[in-house]
């Protein structure tokens, strides 16, 4: 399970700075192309995200965190 979690972690940063550098470098060089990735991407990481912490709840349970 902590693997999963690792695994998503990394993946919900990347997804992250992936939108970010769509949004300001994508976004000046081709606006076209900006529009057309930013709803996959954006899914991408609000899917990665919401599973992030869903699994960060399972975790903490699972291990007594605080």
């Amino acid at each position: 399970m902590t693997n999963l979690f690792k695994f998503i972690a990394i993946s919900e940063g990347i997804s992250y700075l992936v939108l970010f550098s769509n949004m300001l470098i994508i976004k000046k060089i081709n606006p076209e192309l900006y529009k057309i990735l930013l709803f996959p991407i954006g899914m991408a990481h609000g899917v990665l995200f919401i599973g992030y912490v869903i699994l960060a709840f399972i975790i903490t349970k699972r291990q007594n965190w605080n």
